[in-house]
């Protein structure tokens, strides 16, 4: 881990006294404490405002010459301090570039205000940050709680943009109602699926699937709904193909002849 510098360091500890203390209150009360009793995190981070990330954990960014810093204090898992320094360092480095996440987020969230679409959206457009060059350091803290600084000059941090389009944000609502079919989730796959039923590049592919979960429903729906949308010879998922005919198995060789027969036996004039 590379470590803040040893006079920057050396200064945290000179007011080391806050980790024989005990401070009650939220992460982020315990923060914003720690941050007015420590002089050198009050030049840092006096002006800004200590967020919760969670019910164990807050953290607060500033920006200064061209050096964006990170603190966070979070409550410990276990008792390994090892497992707890790495878990601070992920939680300072995902801080650091917070403001980069939310600008690539904000993107495709202007295309859905739904959760589990836009996370699924997010991942496809393959967008991400990274930095190099980090400075971490482990600070004394108060009893049951840990705190990590960490920091990184602005230069070494590198945005991999993707440009979110509606092809992309309809294929991610297939793929959505794809998987909760196959997970039994059909309430939740329907609501995607039926979304697609006037876009011709996917309209086909759900119909299949909408037809499987009708036949979970109610076998007549299932068959009024396949004689009236549902062609196989115009889907283009092969997987979405082959779920349908294991639900309708295509007519064999020998299912065809029986009918012929039927349908011979019934022209017959006496």
């Amino acid at each position: 881990m590379r470590q803040i510098s040893s006079a920057v360091l050396g200064a945290i500890l000179l007011s080391a006294a806050v980790a024989d203390s005990t401070i009650p209150g939220s992460p982020d009360e315990v923060l914003r404490t720690l941050i007015t009793a420590e002089p050198f995190l009050f030049s840092i981070f006096g002006n800004s405002h200590p967020e919760l990330t969670s019910v164990r954990r807050a953290d607060a960014l500033a920006e200064a010459d061209g050096i964006r810093h990170a603190v966070v204090v979070f409550q410990p898992v276990g008792v390994r301090e090892n497992h707890n320094r790495s878990l601070g360092e992920k939680f300072c480095h995902a801080t650091l570039i917070r403001p980069e996440h939310r600008i690539l987020e904000q993107k495709v969230r202007e295309w859905t205000t739904d959760d589990v679409l836009y996370r699924k959206v997010y991942r496809r457009t393959g967008a991400s940050v990274h930095m190099r060059l980090l400075r971490d350091a482990v600070l004394p803290a108060p009893e049951g709680w840990r705190v990590h600084l960490c920091s990184v000059s602005l230069e070494d941090i590198t945005v991999v943009d993707s440009q979110v389009d509606e092809s992309l944000v309809l294929q991610s609502i297939y793929d959505l109602g794809k998987e909760m079919l196959s997970d039994n989730r059909h309430d939740e796959a329907l609501k995607y699926l039926e979304d697609l039923e006037d876009k011709p590049e996917h309209a086909m592919n759900a119909a299949l699937l909408i037809a499987v979960i009708y036949r979970g429903m109610d076998i007549g729906l299932a068959d009024l709904y396949r004689k009236n949308y549902v062609d196989v010879e115009v889907a283009t998922d092969l997987e979405a193909v082959e779920i349908y005919e294991q639900t309708f198995p295509p007519p064999t060789w020998q299912d065809l002849m029986n009918l012929d027969r039927v349908l011979g036996q019934g022209e017959r004039v006496d």
